[in-house]
């Protein structure tokens, strides 16, 4: 349609290579079938842990290809439990508290606290 504010697209690429640096060019088509260009831009892809506790268990996913070391410490900083780990998995883990996943490969570090 038309618009006189500013609007915000997001789109996510299934097809990234973490730890690339990717380059995008969008194009838009109006009504009348024309087309613009934006310029090139480039995006800076970084691999995400995501970590959640339920059911008992410590919920993990890793967007990087390929096995990593995944540690976790409690407040004082020793390591209570590390595993190589690729992907998506789950840690059984009944011990209340607040801990610090970390994969050190990557320094991706994730708080968690446990009830």
């Amino acid at each position: 349609g038309n618009s006189t504010k500013k609007i915000d697209y997001e789109v996510a690429d299934p097809n990234v290579k973490f730890g690339k640096t990717i380059y995008y060019k969008i194009s838009q088509y109006d009504f009348d079938n024309k087309s613009n260009f934006t310029e090139i831009i480039s995006v800076e892809s970084e691999p995400i842990l995501n970590v959640f506790y339920g059911n008992s268990l410590i919920n993990y996913t890793l967007n990087k290809k390929g096995k990593q070391q995944l540690n976790i410490y409690n407040l004082n900083g020793q390591l209570l439990y590390k595993e190589t780990v690729e992907g998506s998995g789950s840690i059984p883990w009944d011990k209340p508290g607040f801990y610090i996943i970390e994969i050190p490969q990557l320094g991706l570090h994730q708080k968690l606290i446990v009830q």
